[in-house]
């Protein structure tokens, strides 16, 4: 579901620059007042009102309205003013607009539906809001997109707008068109505590759904609002519930790193290593953004350090991939296996932080057992064939001195000089030959070799000076 399904309702007319507001406007009435015509082209109706409306002249306006006849043939004119007077809060054009008989109402049949009360209700003019609604506007009006005034005050944050809506019965789960979005969930994406407050109290419905399942409580999580996700439970949001992805409220704010969030949701019985459609933890996701504060609350509360998505990934393995040492450090404290592999690839901690060149995180590994020649599935690539490949000079140089060796061949023969070789590594190629125990010669499938697979003439030069044979 989008965040911005609540997009600002849209200027009700052409704006007119402040600078030009006083001179215009005085040139218009000084016309009104000796006799000009409401039709005429400098005092254009429409123009007049949307010019009075904005600047909030009700002693302007009153002498426009003074001076047309028959305000029923002006709907499209008296839309724009009215909704003009009613966004800006002018709150005595709005009141002199309703007293020549402009209706509350209209615009439910122009301008996408949008009405005066919406365009209040959005801005938190909370006079403007009390006067359109004593004048019988309908609270439970729609735009062409669903909205209706409460959600577009929920969504701004307008609690005194919100609860004059309310007391007028406005249809507190109602839905917006597109995404199914009430004004609960509007309200709490956006951490409008008394808002959210003021809604539950008048009933909203607490685990309504909008798309992919979403509900306050996984927006309130996600945007890390822990007292709108207090106010929520406390009034039943399932804490479990998952979107159409399999995720809870805990995936939601451990991916995002609110600690706060996800201990008030352990707190209320959030299950620790609930998984998603692709089998993945909180653990894992908290991991996988570095948000080591996240991953120690999670393990404090018992999180298994240990668990695999549908791939074998571990916590560790994705940590270790992204750099993560803190998080690397704090899971291996904890019990996690250093030499799990993935299920589907074979590939280990040590391999996805050697191909990174993430230098610290390997030491770590290292020190805990990791095993430096592990082989991947298939392929049969080690951890030192994708550092040289990738050019990390120090993490090649560490591998070697941990034991490494230097030899191991990929499943074509391809040996960690060559690899280097082939992407013009010219310091790792020397780092590997001032090793004795290299084969500078060594030849894969085809015949390649080391030399024959270079187009770099430095690199070229090097593995001759170290006895490479055409």
């Amino acid at each position: 579901m989008s965040h911005n399904w609540w997009h600002p309702l849209a200027s009700t007319g052409t704006k007119i620059a402040p600078a030009e507001r006083a001179e215009a406007a005085a040139k218009i009435l000084q016309n009104l007042e000796k006799g000009g015509d409401i039709q005429a082209k400098e005092t254009s109706y429409g123009l007049t009102t949307q010019l009075f409306s904005e600047s909030g002249h009700r002693t302007l306006m009153q002498a426009l309205l003074d001076k047309a006849s028959e305000i029923h043939k002006h709907d499209s004119a008296d839309l724009i003013a009215l909704l003009e007077a009613s966004q800006n809060g002018h709150c005595d054009v709005v009141q002199a607009l309703l007293d020549k008989g402009t209706d509350p109402n209209v615009g439910r049949t122009l301008h996408g539906g949008v009405t005066a009360l919406m365009v209040a209700s959005e801005n938190g003019h909370r006079d403007v809001v009390r006067v359109l609604l004593d004048w019988g506007a309908n609270v439970h009006e729609k735009d062409t997109e669903g909205r209706t005034a409460l959600m577009l005050a929920a969504v701004n944050g307008h609690r005194g707008a919100v609860e004059m809506l309310l007391n007028k019965h406005a249809e507190v789960n109602a839905k917006e068109t597109k995404y199914g979005v009430t004004a609960l969930i509007a309200g709490a994406l956006h951490g409008h505590r008394d808002v959210v407050q003021a809604l539950l109290d008048a009933g909203a419905e607490v685990n309504a759904k909008a798309g992919s399942g979403t509900t306050a409580l996984f927006l309130a999580s996600e945007s890390g609002h822990r007292d709108v996700v207090q106010a929520l439970l406390a009034k039943g949001a399932y804490v479990n519930a998952k979107m159409r992805d399999g995720k809870t409220a805990l995936h939601k704010a451990s991916i995002n790193g609110h600690r706060d969030v996800v201990n008030v949701l352990l707190a209320n019985g959030a299950e620790v290593d609930a998984r998603n459609n692709n089998g993945v933890t909180a653990l894992m996701l908290a991991a996988m953004f570095g948000h080591c504060d996240v991953v120690r609350a999670l393990l404090t509360h018992g999180a298994e350090v240990n668990a695999k998505d549908e791939i074998g990934g571990t916590a560790l393995i994705v940590a270790a991939e992204t750099g993560h040492f803190d998080v690397v450090r704090a899971l291996l404290a904890d019990g996690a296996e250093v030499n799990a592999t993935r299920t589907n690839d074979g590939v280990t901690a040590l391999m996805l932080t050697a191909q990174e060149g993430h230098c610290h995180v390997a030491q770590a590994l290292l020190a805990k057992g990791a095993e430096v020649n592990a082989r991947r599935m298939g392929d049969h690539v080690a951890a030192l064939m994708l550092a040289a490949q990738e050019g990390h000079w120090d993490m090649v140089r560490m591998l070697l001195a941990e034991g490494a060796e230097i030899n191991a061949r990929r499943s074509d023969g391809a040996t960690a000089l060559m690899l280097a070789s082939s992407k013009g590594h010219q310091d790792v190629v020397r780092l590997l030959i001032s090793n004795s125990r290299v084969e500078v010669n060594a030849v894969m499938s085809g015949g390649v070799t080391a030399l024959s697979v270079t187009s770099d003439a430095r690199v070229r030069s090097t593995l001759v000076q170290a006895g490479a044979k055409p």
